[in-house]
């Protein structure tokens, strides 16, 4: 189990500050031991981090200030890390998605593509980041992060944006999972459901399930993609989507009862799906397709 540690939820680091930790646990019988492998850089924690079980590393992104980072899992390391912008964008990682609604445009998730290249998603674009090997000179290139051509689905207010930055200004992906095909399907904060085409670059616009914000988790299972969605206010949906049939709703006996925030997913070896709530009157949901 390795987990990773956020200052804060808003403000900006503070380099007077040590900064949250990457953590790991061995749960052994009824006992759980903790291990504390330091901060990924002075005064900022780590926001969103994946695991590559083949080469032992652990990728992140650091949060507040968006900068990538690998963790030796062997040597016990950080490395150098990269930026994911320009000093003028890290400091501008705030924005305000409604009057209402300030959030950190740092990346929620990252997902381990083809040849151990970490992928997320920033102002409004998919990156691609493969940390150099230790054998491999440090150059400049090998330290850059791949910014991908397309651009993600978003809100006509920020896709119509005439600046370039503020049409990505708060396009936010919150979710990530590898379909039966091989693409790479992503749910943004505005409610789209998106999917990519990692060879070619090329994203495409599959629609919003419902009108609501936030496809807060995706699953694969067969030839269908199954997600969550759902805003702060009102219960969670849970939707399937596949080429053939386009969206469906699924109606889980009890969330809209509860007024329940459906916010984990998981499918398990045999086809199960598993639905986690995060309200106070939540519960444990069971999908059998």
């Amino acid at each position: 189990m390795i987990v990773g540690g956020r200052p804060d939820m808003i403000l900006p680091a503070d380099p007077e500050l040590e900064g949250a930790h990457l953590w790991s646990g061995i749960l052994e019988k009824d006992k759980l031991e903790i291990q504390d492998h330091g901060a990924p850089f002075q005064g900022e924690g780590a926001g969103c981090i994946v695991l590559d079980l083949q080469k032992k590393h652990i990728y992140g992104v650091a949060y507040p200030t968006p900068i990538v980072f690998d963790y030796d899992m062997t040597a016990g390391t950080f490395g150098e890390g990269a930026r994911l912008g320009p000093k003028e964008d890290i400091e501008k990682a705030i924005t305000w998605l409604s009057p209402c609604e300030r959030v950190s445009k740092s990346p929620r998730t990252l997902f381990l593509g083809p040849a151990g290249s970490m992928y997320g998603a920033w102002s409004g674009q998919l990156f691609s980041w493969t940390p150099p090997r230790q054998e491999e000179e440090q150059t400049k290139d090998a330290k850059q992060v791949r910014i991908l051509k397309n651009r993600i689905p978003a809100a006509s207010e920020r896709k119509n944006a005439d600046d370039r930055r503020a049409a990505g200004d708060g396009v936010i992906v919150e979710s990530f999972v590898v379909g039966s095909d091989g693409r790479l399907y992503g749910g943004t904060y505005d409610g789209y459901l998106f999917a990519s085409d990692l060879k070619t670059e090329k994203i495409v616009n599959l629609g919003k399930p419902f009108r609501q914000g936030r496809i807060r988790a995706l699953a694969a299972s067969d030839d269908r993609i199954f997600g969550l969605c759902g805003e702060s206010t009102g219960h969670g949906r849970v939707f399937s989507y596949s080429a053939a049939d386009g969206y469906n709703e699924i109606e889980i006996q009890g969330a809209k009862f509860r007024c329940d925030t459906l916010d984990a997913l998981a499918v398990a070896q045999n086809g199960m799906i598993f639905i986690g709530g995060a309200g106070r009157m939540t519960a444990l949901y069971i999908y059998k397709p």
